[in-house]
């Protein structure tokens, strides 16, 4: 993952958007009437299948695999939490929203963690090993 201040805020933005997009749209098709497990399992299914024509619009811009796999799974946990608390509660479309915001936001902040804590510290760009 490039650590620059353009791929990060480019992986900030396009998580958050298409977590939210998810998000509304499990709003959308679950009620309180779904079963948990199968909203868990169908909005986790629409989350992947809509997370690739939206991350293409990114690939560009910000790269093919540092905005594909990103995606995919924060769209996935995304369709998956707002869908089972659709089939649980009764939630706005603001509530809906913000949960789909935060799942994109806490999704990026982990896989971003993760990759250092794999990769190790790496140098900047254009910084040398010694200094």
């Amino acid at each position: 993952m490039d650590e620059r201040l353009y791929f990060a805020v480019g992986d900030l933005i396009s998580n958050a958007a298409i977590a939210a997009i998810v998000a509304v749209l499990s709003w959308l098709i679950v009620s309180t009437d779904w079963n948990m497990f199968v909203a868990m399992l169908v909005m986790m299914c629409l989350g992947m299948a809509v997370s690739l024509p939206v991350a293409l619009l990114f690939v560009a811009a910000c790269g093919a695999m540092e905005v594909l796999v990103p995606m995919m799974l924060t769209s996935m946990v995304s369709g998956m939490v707002v869908g089972m608390l659709c089939a649980m509660v009764d939630l706005t479309l603001l509530e809906a929203l913000l949960m789909g915001v935060a799942t994109g936001v806490i999704g990026i902040a982990v896989i971003w963690i993760l990759n250092n804590r794999l990769r190790g510290v790496q140098p900047l760009v254009g910084e040398s090993e010694h200094g």
